[in-house]
């Protein structure tokens, strides 16, 4: 169900976000933050047990891909932000090296 969860906003912002002009990177680093708005499965899954919609069973697996969502969509968040700082550190460079702060020095004399 987790594995579904993910499957299904992950990729599915990721694509929005692309078919929007959105960089590939950029649109991954959304669609890890789709994955962080446990609160409002909270909210639609409380109103479905309530309507009776949702049996007890469902609500307490559908409370616990919320929690766990939510709680991986940080490291998701995180791990799309370092693919994405070392893309852009690596074009930003283009292969040349930053003087070290000795040899500033040595070519201010």
């Amino acid at each position: 169900m987790l594995a579904a969860s993910f499957g299904g906003k992950g990729p599915a912002c990721w694509a929005a976000a692309r078919l929007a002009g959105e960089s590939p990177r950029d649109a991954l680093i959304m669609g890890a933050l789709m994955n962080a708005r446990g609160l409002m499965e909270l909210i639609i899954i409380n109103i479905g047990l309530q309507a009776g919609v949702i049996l007890h069973g469902l609500f307490a697996m559908l409370v616990l891909m919320a929690i766990a969502s939510t709680l991986l969509g940080s490291p998701a968040f995180n791990w799309a932000m370092g693919v994405h700082r070392a893309e852009t550190s690596g074009s930003a460079t283009s292969g040349a090296t930053k003087p070290k702060p000795q040899d500033r020095s040595a070519n201010q004399a």
